[in-house]
């Protein structure tokens, strides 16, 4: 049984690990026709409260479902489960309906804070998708309670599917029409609710499907063995709600963005119009920041489960060196996607958005992949070690300190302001991170890696940015052959990174073990460390 167990868990990770590649893919390549389409000016009005959104998606995929699906599965029988999945259900809908219609209510004040009174009816749009959120993050995190992903995976799959065909569809509708940006955007977020709608009634037909195969279950004398709605209420406040927050941080830095930007960008004497452009600009930043995120994250989220398996909580020291592998992993290849996108940077920004303005600014705004990644495993395994006061302050620290960089940078230096205050916020977190995790990540035989790394990550970057330079020289900026320069920039930087750690030995053989497809990486490789 348990062995039937351990293999319905990894089937159900594997299939849930492909469905989220998927949708956050589809969920990053939208953008860029739609910039295309609707102009900085449209990009810059969709993104301006995208935020808003995207917090409820982050929710809706990972902070609630992780948090019920740990509550669910606390509960040995069947009936305690279906017992505390409907506290949570309230628990969940009631404020979040009541946040819903508060931020339909405060519409207006919301825009107005933004820079921008016209962005109303887009927040009122998704205002409706709120109440929509606790449904799919409950159901979601029930059947993952049991170790059913499916009904997570499809419903993901179909969801993104659904809202970004309809968002592509209004903003090709918007070329051929006369609608203002506003109303595209509008339209865009109703499309988007359309699409929740969809993703909850597949999840309820998984619920009633449920039901109907299993015997109908007398629920008398089983609530006093379950947790009280007290107890239940303390822990979605304390462990949900930290849960749920660091999953959006990406999310809550632009939110502040959205808040601030605009109204900085004004200070520094540009005018609305102005200001508006240059936000869109910038925003172009997030969907290449969240591509390069998608490999990094996703070698998190395979890897880092493992460590919460009781054998290793028993065993402190081989916990310590399968976290220190992991973490070496992450930054490896997450600094690797890092310096990959800056050195393609100029190229890529001409062929996805057909100009190279704000180049720099994206360039220095990438650095946020790196340090993302990083956060993001070491938030895990201060979880594993129920360290939730080092995460809460940590993750006051990021908000705050963006923040105040924001006010004081952006007048000074417009949008590579805020690309800086991104960039300082996240680094100051992981030193203070890497602090209440020494006991894993100071060693004294670090300088080795170190400086392996180091010359891997300069090799990856002098090799692509000289390639692209040449190939621009042989072949010109047109968009077609551009991408195909970049295409090879990237094929030839992995092969010689690759390359280059694998000759300064920077990963050891069980680091590389542990990575997909290791035996074809280490094909060939005859010396290593063990």
């Amino acid at each position: 049984m348990k062995h039937k167990n351990t293999k319905k868990l990894i089937k159900g990770a594997v299939i849930l690990s492909l469905a989220t590649l998927l949708a956050k893919v589809l969920s990053a390549l939208y953008k860029i026709p739609l910039q295309n389409w609707t102009g900085d000016r449209g990009f810059y009005v969709y993104q301006q409260v995208y935020p808003l959104y995207g917090i409820t998606a982050a929710l809706a995929l990972n902070g609630f479902p992780l948090f019920v699906s740990s509550c669910i599965a606390e509960v040995d029988s069947e009936k305690g489960q279906i017992a505390v999945f409907k506290r949570l259900f309230y628990i969940l809908l009631l404020p979040f309906s009541f946040l819903g219609l508060l931020l339909y209510m405060y519409s207006q004040p919301l825009a107005n804070l933004m820079g921008d009174p016209q962005l109303s009816p887009l927040i009122q749009s998704i205002a409706f998708i709120y109440p929509l959120t606790a449904v799919i993050g409950s159901v979601r995190g029930f059947f993952q309670g049991q170790m059913n992903m499916m009904p997570t995976a499809v419903s993901q799959v179909a969801e993104q599917l659904v809202r970004v065909s309809l968002i592509l569809l209004i903003a090709f509708q918007f070329t051929q029409s006369d609608q203002s940006v506003y109303q595209m955007g509008q339209l865009a977020y109703l499309g988007t609710f359309a699409a929740a709608v969809v993703s909850s009634l597949i999840l309820l037909l998984y619920g009633f499907s449920y039901r109907k195969k299993q015997k109908k279950l007398e629920m008398t004398g089983v609530t006093d063995q379950l947790p009280s709605k007290k107890n239940l209420y303390q822990r979605f406040l304390y462990e949900g709600l930290l849960l749920s927050a660091f999953s959006s941080l990406f999310i809550l830095l632009q939110l502040i963005d959205s808040f601030t930007v605009l109204n900085q960008l004004e200070k520094s004497g540009l005018s609305l119009a102005q200001s508006m452009i240059q936000k869109g600009v910038y925003d172009r930043g997030q969907p290449i920041a969240q591509l390069g995120l998608v490999v990094s994250s996703g070698l998190t989220a395979t890897m880092l489960p493992s460590l919460s398996q009781p054998r290793l909580q028993k065993r402190p020291d081989r916990l310590k060196l399968e976290a220190r592998s992991i973490i070496r992993l992450v930054v490896v290849f997450s600094g690797a996607a890092s310096v990959g996108l800056i050195a393609i940077m100029p190229q890529l920004n001409r062929f996805l958005f057909a100009s190279e303005d704000q180049t720099h600014v994206l360039a220095v705004y990438m650095l946020a992949v790196f340090l993302m990644s990083i956060l993001l495993a070491f938030q895990n395994i201060l979880h594993i070690q129920k360290k939730q006061r080092v995460i809460l302050t940590g993750l006051t620290f990021i908000l705050g300190i963006k923040l105040i960089l924001n006010q004081l940078l952006i007048p000074l230096f417009q949008t590579m302001g805020a690309s800086i205050a991104t960039v300082i916020s996240l680094t100051v977190v992981v030193a203070y991170f890497t602090y209440h995790l020494k006991d894993i990540l100071l060693q004294t035989n670090q300088a080795p890696f170190i400086k392996g790394y180091s010359i891997s990550l300069l090799a990856l970057g002098l090799f692509v940015r000289t390639l692209l330079t040449v190939l621009q020289a042989l072949w010109g900026v047109g968009r077609g052959v551009t991408l195909a320069a970049i295409l090879l920039a990237v094929a030839g930087g992995a092969a010689v990174f690759l390359r280059m750690i694998m000759v300064l030995q920077v990963l050891t053989i069980r680091e590389w073990v542990m990575l997909p497809m290791s035996e074809r990486l280490l094909r060939g490789k005859k010396n290593g460390k063990n």
